[in-house]
């Protein structure tokens, strides 16, 4: 059992659509055990509670960074320029916005049209992240377990209201097993009442008692990694349940809120509509991606300039931030084609670099985030097209920017 297991036992008594992402963040040490974090809490305390927990203090605007330099934004255009068609076919997008940060620099470029006749999107175009939203969701639960609020090695279904999970021969579903997509449940659950582009939208959480009710695990839960969009979903609603709070408050209390990433939210009548991105399939618009009880699993929508606040801190940007990006990135579970899964943070290394990454994708969106410490390097890719090779793209844009 691989040590982040062994951390996970020690402080429960002390503390794709359906398709996982391939994963690439570096550090220069492992980061520390959680059991020497110290303790963090990015908002403040729960309803209902009143633990004299510290909180971390309003967001400052931070100090602009210098620009991309010219010869890093001409290869990064190059490589978005390159990854653009208006067909949106062979794995090319319709439009697309790239985030470089580093300790040196940061900035975006666009690419392509926001639709049809549109124009280039830019670092305030806002586009469905998908499956990106379970970073936050990782950080929202790495948050809690610092402050002593939960513990990984906890039971899930005692922090949920009205809803039991599985067990296998007794053993029981813990938050770290929902976190690393170990628990053993499907992708999606099988009695969805969406349709195919928003398979999600009007379930409620009677229909996933439901399905709860009916489901077996295949196996003891943290034995095998099976990436799972119900599961996260669950942790999202474990998180809410014991807080009192909606998921979308909590992303802006402890996370957007603290990094001042004001354009980072659920609901997508909050946005200027000339600032959406419009999603596609081929060429084709696709209406807009609903999630509703299980928007912890994807339902998040941002922007270029905004995830670039957030991977920097996954890439070691100093931040009250950063223990809580910190305890997502250590392995909890081996996947099987190699790497490894953290608290949602996918895990990867390649020619001695550790990789921190994530990519999402809705019916009309794809997205990639890459973090890694050493270098100190995170890169963002937005598309506004399914299916768009950004893993690929954020490799080659990572390469690039990391270049002497």
């Amino acid at each position: 059992m691989r040590l982040a297991l062994v951390r996970i036992a020690f402080a429960a008594s002390l503390a794709a659509l359906a398709a996982c992402s391939s994963s690439e963040g570096v550090t220069e040490a492992p980061p520390p055990p959680a059991s020497s974090l110290p303790p963090v809490t990015s908002g403040t305390p729960d309803a209902g509670t009143n633990d004299g927990a510290p909180s971390v203090p309003p967001a400052q605007p931070p100090a602009s960074a210098p620009p991309l330099p010219e010869a890093t934004r001409a290869a990064v255009q190059a490589l978005c320029d390159a990854q653009i068609d208006p067909s949106g076919q062979g794995g090319k997008s319709v439009g697309l916005t790239i985030g470089v940060w580093t300790p040196a620099f940061e900035g975006t470029v666009g690419c392509g049209r926001t639709r049809a006749g549109g124009n280039a999107p830019d670092g305030d175009t806002v586009y469905e992240i998908g499956s990106v939203t379970k970073v936050f969701t990782g950080m929202l639960l790495a948050d809690r377990v610092l402050s002593g609020k939960m513990k990984l090695g906890d039971a899930a279904s005692t922090h949920l209201v009205g809803l039991s999970l599985p067990t296998f021969e007794g053993a029981p579903i813990t938050l770290a097993h929902l976190a690393s997509h170990g628990a053993g449940l499907p992708s999606m659950p099988d009695n969805l009442t969406g349709d195919r582009f928003a398979p999600a939208a009007g379930y409620t959480r009677e229909r996933l008692a439901e399905f709860l009710s009916r489901t077996a695990l295949p196996d003891r839960p943290g034995t095998t990694y099976r990436y799972s969009n119900v599961g996260v979903g669950i942790l999202g609603l474990a998180l809410a349940d014991a807080s009192g709070k909606s998921f979308e408050a909590m992303v802006a209390e402890t996370i957007t809120g603290p990094l001042g990433m004001s354009d980072t939210r659920v609901d997508r009548a909050s946005y200027p509509e000339a600032r959406l991105a419009q999603g596609h399939q081929g060429a084709t618009p696709i209406p807009p991606n609903r999630i509703d009880v299980l928007d912890a699993s994807g339902a998040l929508r941002s922007t270029g300039r905004d995830m670039l606040k957030l991977v920097a801190v996954h890439a070691g940007k100093a931040h009250a931030l950063a223990p809580v990006a910190a305890l997502t990135h250590e392995e909890v579970i081996a996947k099987p084609q190699g790497g490894g899964c953290g608290l949602t943070v996918e895990i990867r290394e390649a020619q001695g670099t550790r990789y921190l990454e994530k990519s999402g994708a809705t019916s009309g969106f794809t997205a990639r985030i890459v973090a890694t410490r050493s270098p100190a390097l995170g890169v963002v890719v937005l598309a506004n097209t399914a299916n768009v090779d950004v893993n690929g793209l954020a490799q080659r844009v990572h390469d690039a920017a990391r270049a002497p």
